[in-house]
């Protein structure tokens, strides 16, 4: 249903892509760490040309994979500021795994009438029973 496509993304936003920011940030530090090690190597190390191409290449697969989490981190940092304007409840997750739950209950049961007035029709709306 629509209703429950929306509340996922606003779930993703709200929640999935700030944490996933903070991953990236951790990411990017690692992969700016594996940068500054292979290029002390090239500076510092003791290579043949054989050693020299294996880091250079390595270098370059680093500076590929920073470049995509930068991109990356560009974009959800968007998304993060955005989120935190509205941070003002705490328990913003629970209340919208809640919200999320209870469409889904609406959405999913069966629905039931129990004739008021006229019982003698009870049997054409029980359906399955």
């Amino acid at each position: 249903m629509c209703i429950e496509n929306d509340l996922l993304a606003i779930k993703k936003i709200f929640i999935d892509y700030p944490r996933l920011y903070k991953v990236k940030k951790q990411e990017l530090v690692k992969a700016e760490q594996e940068r500054q090690d292979l290029l002390h190597v090239l500076e510092l190390g003791k290579l043949d040309a054989i050693k020299m191409g294996k880091i250079t290449r390595e270098l370059k697969q680093v500076q590929i994979r920073r470049r995509q989490i930068k991109n990356n981190l560009e974009v959800l940092e968007v998304i993060s500021k955005f989120s935190q304007a509205f941070n003002n409840n705490t328990n913003k997750s629970k209340q919208i795994e809640t919200v999320m739950n209870t469409v889904k209950n609406i959405t999913e049961r069966d629905r039931k009438y129990t004739m008021r007035v006229r019982t003698d029709l009870q049997k054409l709306v029980e359906v399955g029973e």
